[in-house]
């Protein structure tokens, strides 16, 4: 029997986070909550919506009739406007021990892709079990997000949206002043729409983090991780013979980051993600995943100025580059996420009351 450490783990800490927090409640008497609100408006620019590699781009506009590939698709490139909010009630439970409530939700709606709009909704909370030790117990859930035209008999392509839902549990330990350190296990699942659900995908992740102040106002942060996804199996059909596609893969990351606090309400970070994916495929045939290792490199650095006490505006810049041992032949609508380059840029503002 196969164990599943990252879901042990989670039933476990749930169960430690139910009766760590029981006995914090326990004999005492929390203080009326303090509530705080915050919301975040973005403006956001994409150079590749989908992820297209170049041969798919130059698609874009040709396979765009009815039942084709790229129906109802505009871009590659496109505008996106980001709009959430979160709600947040907090306990003093002792001494510089607290305890959080949260709920939130995050619209992102497109310039010209209408199609691809969604919501997310997220919830949870977390509690000082020392002065130094937190649990946190988060989830969240997508519905009817849609990801891109698949192929549902031959020639013919229909839209395939999916639902998503995960819980995440966090442990931060508070070693001194300078240093904290953290782990989190989390657990998602991902169902798409009929006839999609070959697609169907459970995943189980672990990570870890540290962050440490260096020196005054610069903060190094590094974690890494390891998730493994489990997805249906396909039946792919040639003209004289069949064999079965798996999409399941193993997927481990590490990231580095600098924080900056400068004078004046200034705020800046760097960083980097890099991530390698391996598909467990052993089916010969299937020449897309069987062997098949893609390697995922992301830049990221922001700017941020508090113009008020509650007011931050903010400005951001990405590059995504991902490369695999395929290469995108046209023979399959799963090659567009072969290769390819993202660039984002965006500025938000940033509220709290």
């Amino acid at each position: 029997m196969k164990l599943h450490l990252p879901r042990l783990t989670c039933n476990l800490v749930i169960v430690a986070f139910g009766f760590c927090t029981a006995g914090i409640f326990a004999g005492t008497t929390p203080a009326a909550p303090k509530t705080s609100l915050s919301g975040e408006a973005k403006v956001k620019y994409t150079s590749n919506l989908y992820n297209l590699s170049d041969e798919k781009e130059e698609l874009i506009d040709v396979e765009n009739a009815p039942g084709e590939r790229f129906f109802g698709m505009q871009g590659p490139e496109d505008l996106l406007y980001i709009i959430g909010g979160d709600a947040t009630l907090r306990w003093k439970l002792k001494k510089k021990c607290y305890a959080k409530a949260f709920v939130g939700a995050k619209g992102t709606y497109h310039q010209d892709n209408a199609i691809a709009d969604y919501e997310r909704v997220k919830g949870g909370a977390s509690a000082d079990v020392t002065r130094h030790d937190n649990l946190k117990l988060s989830a969240y859930a997508v519905s009817d997000r849609f990801k891109k035209n698949y192929e549902s008999s031959k020639d013919h392509f229909e839209p395939a949206t999916y639902d998503e839902d995960g819980v995440r549990l966090r442990y931060l330990r508070t070693i001194n002043k300078d240093w904290v350190a953290g782990i989190a296990v989390s657990q998602d699942a991902r169902t798409f729409n009929d006839p999609f659900s070959p697609r169907n995908r459970d995943s189980e992740a672990v990570v870890v983090y540290t962050e440490l102040d260096v020196r005054k106002g610069v903060t190094l942060a590094l974690g890494a991780g390891s998730l493994q996804a489990q997805a249906g199996v396909e039946t792919i059909v040639k003209k004289k013979y069949s064999y079965p596609r798996d999409r399941s893969f193993d997927q481990e990351h590490v990231e580095a980051s600098v924080h900056l606090k400068c004078p004046q309400g200034w705020r800046a970070s760097v960083g980097a993600l890099f991530t390698t994916k391996e598909y467990t495929s052993s089916e010969p045939l299937d020449t897309l995943y069987n062997g098949r290792v893609d390697d995922i490199v992301k830049y990221a650095a922001s700017l941020a100025k508090k113009v008020r006490d509650n007011v931050a505006v903010v400005v951001e810049v990405s590059l995504t580059e991902k490369q695999s041992n395929r290469v995108d032949d046209g023979d399959s609508e799963d090659d567009e996420e072969v290769n390819y380059e993202t660039a984002a840029f965006g500025a938000a503002v940033e509220i709290t009351f």
